[in-house]
């Protein structure tokens, strides 16, 4: 019996290593994969090699990091421009490659309050083309208010687009959307038009007309329909690239957060890596959230780094507050000193008249009230009510701050 048992539990244990060795485990491989990779050592080519193949800058691996993280993490400073670049530049160069472009024009005559129309075609033709698209916008108005601010009126069609597509693209589909007003009410006109760019033939042309409300949305995913068959008719690529004109003009998200709620900016800040950190607030980086959450969570170099980066130190954040009156607060001497050598002005106060100095003596730090008074800031500044930096220190019992105070003339 017991023979028979250990030979089950011998042939159990082979077989389950047998299993184990034949499940091989999954490499992902493709475009976003190689993207991933190349971004990690700061390989410039592979990434836009990558990128020319269908890779998706916006995609995020297990830790939620994108590949603009990556190339960050790489210190290499050619490997994060390249993944900075603008979507139009981008897509001129790509569909010279793959001879399609889809281009997102706006018809502004009549059409200001519906601008998201315009902004959202080119997602819904994209999402067909990957053929797992659900086109739902929760928040119309506040996509077409974001779309107005950045497309302004510089979105007509124009013979001088085509010339900077470049010969070698066969295809290009022209979007605009604008409403009219019916004796029922508002309705939505969407007008599509393919064009072959180097036949300078109109292949296609529709219009659509839907009501002003959620339905909207069932006639773009009609419009965009309509129009990848088409493409799939006269080309035979297997997507199309679009230009769009909405809230991110670059390829990559600049300001994206992996599963810690840090950011590319964050990353560059705290390598210490100026150049990266420069392209990264250039390209539109939320320099000062991050200089705020880094004093917040005393993350004091990468604050440093920023700061000295920052085209503004005097931003304001809630309640009025300004970097040198939170750093203050928080007792973060390096980070005071920075922002006093980037010529924060220490005499601003917030919207209960407090300043940077009056924050540092309220809460003990004796270290910043001396960076301050170094800075030769008004030591008299009251609050609203009367409440100066002397009687904050008064009443926490701070002699050392007090004589400090009263020997800068405070009274």
């Amino acid at each position: 019996m017991q023979k028979t048992s250990g030979s089950i539990l011998f042939l159990t244990t082979i077989i389950f290593l047998l299993s184990c060795a034949s499940k091989q485990v999954a490499v992902e491989t493709g475009p976003d994969a190689d993207l991933r990779k190349a971004a990690l050592v700061g390989d410039k080519s592979g990434i836009e090699k990558a990128l020319f193949a269908g890779a998706d800058p916006l995609k995020k691996d297990s830790q939620g990091r994108t590949a603009l993280h990556l190339a960050v993490l790489s210190k290499n400073f050619e490997a994060v421009k390249a993944l900075l670049e603008p979507k139009a530049d981008f897509v001129a160069k790509k569909s010279q490659r793959d001879g399609v472009a889809i281009l997102n024009f706006l018809n502004n005559t009549g059409s200001k309050n519906n601008a998201w129309i315009g902004a959202s075609l080119p997602d819904a033709i994209q999402g067909l083309m990957a053929e797992n698209f659900d086109f739902k916008r929760p928040k119309p108005e506040a996509t077409q208010k974001t779309a107005l601010r950045s497309i302004g009126n510089a979105t007509e069609y124009s013979e001088q687009l085509f010339k900077t597509l470049g010969a070698k693209t066969v295809v290009a589909v022209i979007i605009s959307g604008s409403y009219t007003l019916t004796p029922d009410g508002k309705s939505t006109v969407i007008k599509t038009q393919v064009f072959a760019t180097v036949e300078n033939k109109l292949l296609f042309e529709n219009e659509i007309h839907a009501p002003l409300d959620s339905n909207i949305f069932e006639a773009l995913n009609q419009v965009a329909r309509e129009i990848v068959v088409r493409l799939k008719e006269y080309a035979s690529a297997s997507f199309a690239i679009r230009v769009k004109n909405s809230e991110q003009p670059l390829i990559s998200d600049v300001n994206a957060r992996d599963r810690n709620g840090i950011t590319p900016l964050a990353l560059a800040g705290e390598n210490n890596l100026k150049e990266i950190v420069d392209l990264l607030i250039k390209s539109g980086a939320d320099y000062p959230t991050d200089i705020i959450e880094a004093i917040n969570f005393s993350q004091d170099s990468v604050a440093v780094s920023l700061v000295q980066s920052a085209p503004d130190v005097n931003f304001r954040i809630a309640g009025g507050k300004t970097p040198l009156m939170q750093a203050s607060f928080k007792g973060r001497v390096q980070v005071v000193a920075a922002l006093l050598a980037k010529k924060a002005n220490a005499n601003l106060q917030d919207l209960y008249g407090f300043t940077a100095l009056m924050y540092a003596a309220q809460e003990g730090h004796s270290e910043i009230v001396k960076e301050i008074l170094t800075a030769k800031a008004n030591v008299n500044i009251k609050t609203w009510d009367g409440f100066s930096a002397l009687e904050a220190a008064r009443r926490k019992g701070n002699s050392k701050i007090v004589e400090m105070l009263g020997k800068a003339g405070a009274k």
